[in-house]
């Protein structure tokens, strides 16, 4: 059952990267659903550090919300994948997520600079906590 949930994670993760890429928006139903569906694999695979971790991932994250660093529908992502994720993986898919956003923040700089016009619509982050979580999911189950 944990890997029909986990393909139904990627699958949905799609929809919110294409979401995010085109509207610049993750929604809060996207949100709740991938939170329901973590949610079922953080009952199979329960550990309690996962809520703790959890709980850190949404106050860092809001923290940076509120200085303008990241976005809010981001941090909900990011928390929403969280629960499912290993305590013991979850820096290491940050870490990812981290480089993954820093590629396409360079890739968007050098489209912008090749195309001579500057871009300030700001990177997509939510393809990034995609990949990234999906990663960490996979290597915690």
């Amino acid at each position: 059952m944990g890997s029909n949930l986990w393909l139904l994670i990627a699958t949905f993760s799609i929809f919110i990267c294409l979401s995010d890429f085109k509207r610049r928006q993750i929604t809060n139903l996207h949100c709740m659903c991938i939170f329901v569906l973590c949610f079922l694999i953080f009952i199979q695979h329960y550990d309690h550090l996962n809520i703790i971790n959890s709980t850190l991932v949404l106050i860092i994250g809001f923290t940076l919300n509120r200085f303008n660093m990241i976005g809010g529908g981001d941090v909900k992502l990011l928390f929403a994948f969280s629960i499912a994720i290993a305590p013991n993986y979850l820096l290491l898919t940050v870490m990812v997520i981290l480089f993954i956003g820093g590629l396409q923040a360079v890739i968007l700089f050098l489209l912008s600079w090749y195309r001579k016009e500057a871009y300030t619509r700001g990177v997509p982050y939510g393809f990034a906590i995609c990949v990234g979580a999906l990663l960490g999911i996979a290597a915690s189950i």
